[in-house]
């Protein structure tokens, strides 16, 4: 499954806010600041996510920092823990032709034949796109809200 990423820009205020005074703020600060709106997608997905019968796909949706970036970039990520709901790609897209699922085919050596389950297709029941949609207004105004706190902080204000 290819990865998908949205990216969100901020206000224009914010942007030369950020710009005048972007040496002020750490690289954890920018950071906390992502994940804040990570967790407000990671809410939103949990809250559209069909409820099974284990409850696994809401339980492995999970938000995260990626550790990997320096300076001045942060990103967070929304993703499923595919330990958890290794199933999640195909409640999100849905699938197209019947299958068998693995350990459920048998050969009958009496007859010769091949037999098992089929699964037919599954209709798409998409969650994680729709939540990025419905929060991206809420994001932004959290990260714009956080980062001008923090800056009006280190300034005294």
């Amino acid at each position: 499954m290819a990865r998908r990423y949205a990216t969100f820009d901020l206000a224009p205020e914010s942007k030369k806010m950020l710009d005048k005074f972007n040496k002020l703020l750490t690289h954890k600060e920018f950071q906390h600041t992502a994940g804040l709106g990570a967790d407000i997608i990671k809410k939103k997905a949990v809250e559209l996510a069909p409820m099974g019968l284990t409850g696994n796909l809401k339980n492995g949706i999970v938000s995260k920092i990626d550790k990997r970036t320096t300076g001045k970039i942060a990103r967070a990520y929304v993703t499923n823990n595919p330990k958890i709901a290794p199933h999640a790609h195909l409640v999100e897209y849905g699938t197209k032709n019947p299958r068998t699922p693995k350990g459920v085919v048998m050969y009958d050596k009496v007859t010769n034949t091949w037999f098992g389950v089929e699964v037919a297709p599954m209709p798409k029941k998409p969650f994680m796109r729709p939540a990025l949609d419905a929060t991206k207004t809420k994001v932004l105004k959290a990260i714009d809200h956080d980062l001008q706190g923090r800056i009006n902080k280190k300034l005294g204000r």
